[in-house]
């Protein structure tokens, strides 16, 4: 899973079947954005991307059995990345 070059990591949680952290950059969203388009696809994974209620951009990708989202969101000084993984859809199933 790339994380974005530079970000500094904020906080992460934990359980058996998922691994969520959260990153911050000053860069711009839809530099964010960009580096995600380009370099998930890269890596192997199957891309969608979808609008959250606000209309903030979520990328949701499947490799073989994982599963990552990343939602992108930004204020005034920072852009903040979520990235979750989920190791094994059978595990996620039985949370």
């Amino acid at each position: 899973m790339p994380i974005y070059p530079g970000a500094v990591a904020l906080a992460s949680h934990r359980t058996i079947a998922h691994l969520a952290v959260t990153f911050a950059t000053s860069d711009g969203l839809p530099h964010v954005l960009a580096f995600y388009r380009e370099r998930l696809p890269q890596e192997q994974w199957v891309v969608h991307e979808q609008k959250a209620g606000e209309g903030e951009p979520i990328l949701e990708g499947r490799k073989g059995s994982r599963t990552c989202r990343v939602e992108v969101t930004e204020d005034h000084a920072r852009t903040y990345i979520t990235v979750t993984l989920v190791l094994d859809s059978e595990i996620r199933q039985r949370e």
